[in-house]
């Protein structure tokens, strides 16, 4: 009996031996001191002229030229392969992540704190990685504390999840900051959710930082640069024969701003090519397809910013991740390249991830595994890799039906790959998998044939010009506009549509029920002017007319979530 009592404490003490073997990545909370360039005289008024786009925040104009010690509260995640730095109050920003193999930073961590007039509201600071909603610009929350939530999950993955509410919206936002443990990429999983019976401005864009460097490359894929007026030009060789994706090459260029497109490939890499070492990022194919490159003037207009927002560290440059193409203003939307709306009580995720690549030499492509990068040489093609997970299975490299390399590779973060297969040259077609996955393919250049261009003036359409001021948040000079084509066509649903829904965001619940009265005594039917109907009749205390209203709208796809919701 006392011998069963002993194998049946041994059985049970195995499962628990075991788990606790499991790698798990590590979270800490300290202060850290910060030399700090602090920011004062926040007005006790919202914004009303200038930026009414971001009401009811409030104006800060004071701006500090002597530092000062200060302490900062600081969330630092870790695992063997890379550090991740999280500042939750400053905007909640990743402040900069480490490559342990290396120790080199592969998003600039900054070190100094200088406030400075750059956001929407004020107060800006520099590097790491800063989550943008909204409408254009650095969001106006950037430089204040935000909520935040630390924890280590089941798999042994770290998390730091930062959020808060954009005030103009009541936009609700949160970024989980996740480090798996067996990985050298860390995640950002950015979730929203629009609180509000009303169509919002779909803005999303993070803002990372990396050093500049002469030695510096953009493989960013693509073969258009798009402006913020969605212009449409060569890259990276521009329509002058320059190499724009070599940071030297911009010299002549003063600030630029870069949104590359053309490319399904969700990835891009800044790398160095006299250290051999770089900065990358990868999503899904539904995860951020926008791309941009922001660079300082190479002149000395550039250099004052360099001492305005850094201290000992240097320049940087601006490599983003976007859900749109371009951050567009007004003028783009005379293109293809759009303001988006998102849709009343609607949410929306996705995941990116970023990591270090080291010893590849540049970047050919991307895969969910790793960095690869093809050269070719006298003897063949050489092919580097850059694994940012743990792996263990079959590499195959194949050109047409011939097989030229099976081999098992077992392969940690940390590690390089390097093969030569003989006899390949240039131009030959080639295919790489890794455990039966593609990771490589000459003949799929990924490039798009979309439209980059409009025939004409998209702004001279006044629904289209109305659309564009209300998505931007000019939500006057929308109802102008709107009530402008109505009066030439008053058969514009459409137009009466978003006249009733503007009239209810200004709270004139009697006049917003009028048109949209008006649109349904022409056609019942209408699941936008029948949400907007339920939506006015439930603020009146009405709850019969408004669910009669939120049945119908539920019809629709568009609306089916949020009429649900609010029945």
């Amino acid at each position: 009996m006392k011998r069963f009592a002993l194998h049946l404490t041994l059985l049970l003490a195995i499962p628990f031996f075991l788990g606790s073997c499991q790698p798990k990545s590590q979270f800490s909370e300290y202060s850290e001191t910060i030399l700090t360039y602090p920011f004062s005289d926040t007005s006790s008024l919202p914004i009303l002229a200038n930026r009414s786009d971001i009401y009811p925040y409030s104006r800060i104009d004071g701006f500090s030229h002597t530092g000062q010690s200060q302490e900062w509260k600081m969330v630092k995640l870790e695992n063997d392969y890379v550090e991740v730095y999280i500042v939750p109050e400053i905007g909640g920003k990743v402040w900069g992540a480490v490559d342990k193999a290396t120790g080199k930073e592969f998003i600039y961590m900054n070190d100094v704190v200088k406030f400075r007039d750059v956001a929407m509201r004020g107060p800006w600071t520099s590097g790491g990685i800063e989550w943008n909603s909204g409408v254009i610009g650095h969001h106006p929350g950037g430089a204040a504390p935000v909520n935040y939530k630390v924890y280590v999950d089941g798999e042994g993955t770290a998390h730091c999840v930062v959020g808060g509410m954009d005030l103009p919206s009541h936009l609700q936002w949160r970024v989980d900051i996740a480090l798996p443990p067996t990985t050298s990429y860390f995640e950002t999983r950015t979730f929203w959710y629009n609180d509000s019976p009303f169509y919002q401005s779909y803005y999303q864009w993070n803002n990372s930082a990396v050093k500049s460097a002469e030695d510096l490359r953009f493989y960013f894929p693509g073969n258009y640069r798009l402006g913020h007026g969605g212009e449409a030009n060569p890259w990276p060789v521009d329509e002058d024969g320059v190499d724009r994706s070599w940071y030297r090459n911009n010299v002549p260029f003063g600030h630029s701003s870069y949104h590359i497109y053309g490319s399904m490939d969700n990835y891009f890499v800044s790398y160095y090519h006299d250290e051999d070492f770089g900065s990358g990022h990868w999503s899904p194919v539904d995860g951020a397809p926008g791309r941009k490159i922001w660079l300082w003037s190479l002149a000395g207009d550039g250099a004052i910013w360099e001492e305005l927002l850094t201290y000992t560290h240097g320049q940087y440059v601006e490599v983003q991740s976007g859900r749109m193409l371009n951050q567009n203003n007004l003028s783009s939307g005379r293109t293809p390249f759009k303001q988006p709306r998102f849709i009343p009580y609607n949410t929306d995720s996705w995941v990116e991830r970023w990591f270090p690549v080291r010893g590849t030499g540049g970047a050919t492509r991307v895969a969910e595994p790793g960095t690869i990068h093809i050269k070719y040489q006298p003897e063949g093609m050489q092919l580097l890799f850059s694994p940012i997970m743990e792996i263990n299975g079959n590499l195959v490299v194949r050109s047409g039906e011939k097989e030229l390399l099976h081999e098992k590779v077992i392969l940690k973060p940390s590690d390089l790959l390097e093969r030569t297969v003989d006899g390949l040259t240039e131009g030959t077609d080639v295919e790489i998998r890794l455990n039966d996955e593609l990771i490589y393919s000459s003949e799929l250049n990924y490039l798009m044939d979309r439209p980059h261009s409009s025939p004409g003036n998209a702004l001279n359409d006044r629904f289209v010009l109305a659309r564009e001021l209300e998505n931007r948040r000019s939500f006057g000079e929308a109802l102008d506009t709107y009530l402008e084509l109505l009066e030439e066509d008053s058969m514009r649903l459409d137009a009466a549509e978003r006249v009733a829904e503007l009239y209810f965001r200004m709270g004139d619940l009697e006049r917003a029920g009028e048109y949209v009265e008006g649109i349904l005594e022409i056609d019942a039917y209408l699941p936008g002017a029948n949400f907007i109907y339920g939506s006015i009749r439930k603020a009146e205390g009405d709850f019969a007319d408004a669910r009669d209203g939120f049945r119908w709208a539920l019809r629709s796809l568009e609306y089916r979530s949020a009429a649900y919701q609010q029945l």
